[in-house]
């Protein structure tokens, strides 16, 4: 199985690429479940498989950020939960703070979803 997603179409952005490539580094946990992306977004939420778990989730390119995101639930990870993954390079913490608040904001929640990001603990 592949370890990242097909692309899907998003609100984000709409693009053709696959990401098979893609080191993704997990960067917030919302509290929403995966299906939340497919039944309110229109994502085509595929289930795939990594060297972690079995997992279910989409790609896309975010065109503000100029790089993919992956939102992912694994398998072994709490009901109702989705992990945003950046790719690896993207380190900067003021970055990811704005890429995954400007992210929620598109996907219609709000701040109160978020139940960890990467500013609460950088040095992981």
């Amino acid at each position: 199985m592949s370890t990242s997603f097909r692309t899907s179409e998003s609100l984000v952005s709409r693009s053709s690429e696959t990401f098979d490539d893609v080191d993704f580094v997990p960067q917030a946990i919302l509290r929403v479940g995966i299906s939340y992306f497919s039944v309110e977004r229109g994502f085509d939420v595929q289930r795939s498989a990594d060297d972690l778990d079995e997992y279910e989730g989409v790609a896309f390119f975010d065109e503000a950020l100029g790089k993919p995101v992956a939102l992912r639930h694994y398998a072994g990870h709490p009901q109702d939960t989705v992990t945003i993954y950046l790719p690896y390079e993207v380190e900067d913490v003021g970055v990811i703070t704005k890429t995954v608040h400007r992210l929620i904001d598109t996907f219609g929640l709000n701040d109160g979803d978020i139940v960890w990001e990467r500013k609460d603990n950088p040095e992981l």
